[in-house]
């Protein structure tokens, strides 16, 4: 299972570490606003779709 997880480990952090940051920032005066709430989904779902579509890099395998 976690070979499985591992293959999406830059999506999820994609998803999940703006979201926290941006939560972070909107908890700062103690009151999270509708507003505040849809900032965190536009962090979170604009960073994972930017990081979703840039391809990884495949690494030659080399023998050294």
């Amino acid at each position: 299972m976690v070979e499985k997880i591992s293959e999406y480990r830059k999506a999820i952090a994609a998803l999940f570490v703006p979201a926290l940051v941006a939560l972070a920032a909107a908890v700062a005066d103690n009151v999270v606003t509708p507003e505040e709430w849809i900032w965190v989904a536009i962090a979170a779902l604009g960073t994972s779709a930017a990081v979703s579509a840039i391809p990884n890099r495949q690494v030659a395998d080399t023998d050294q």
